[in-house]
């Protein structure tokens, strides 16, 4: 999913540069971080949403590559 750089490192940040799934990080990994939809868009879910006050993203997470691709073969 397309975010702005900026919205990026803020949700990189926000998730304290963890994958949302495995709980670890691209430097233990060598895999890059993606961003993606809790739910895809093609299932109804909503465009990525930013509360900045907050610090709060909803509809998007970030993950590592390999947990990505490994949750769309499911």
């Amino acid at each position: 999913s397309y975010l702005p750089t900026p919205l990026r490192d803020r949700l990189l940040e926000a998730d304290n540069r963890h994958c949302a799934y495995c709980q670890t990080t691209q430097t233990n990994t060598g895999q890059p971080m993606t961003v993606d939809h809790i739910v895809p868009q093609v299932q109804g879910g909503s465009e990525p949403e930013v509360i900045p006050q907050r610090r709060v993203f909803i509809n998007v997470k970030t993950m590592l590559l390999n947990c990505s691709c490994s949750r769309t073969r499911r």
